[in-house]
């Protein structure tokens, strides 16, 4: 059964930067919970180029946001 999260921390940076550390640091503490990245949200996320990258194709012509809507489904179903 899911657990239900009132706050979802996401930690993200560039390699190098300590994102670990972060993560480590907060695991110590009873309040957080760690969980692992999700390969599949993250090749979803590289490849509509995040939120922002997103929105801007969902704004752009009428044939742009059907394509993208298209391949968003795709990915989401298979």
């Amino acid at each position: 059964m899911s657990e239900f999260k009132e706050n979802l921390w996401c930690v993200i940076g560039n390699n190098g930067v300590g994102k670990s550390s972060i993560c480590d640091g907060l695991d110590q503490d009873p309040a957080f919970k760690r969980i692992q990245r999700d390969t599949r949200l993250e090749a979803l996320w590289n490849e509509f180029r995040g939120f922002s990258g997103l929105l801007q194709d969902l704004h752009g012509e009428r044939s742009q946001r059907r394509a993208t809507i298209r391949r968003l489904r795709k990915k989401l179903i298979n």
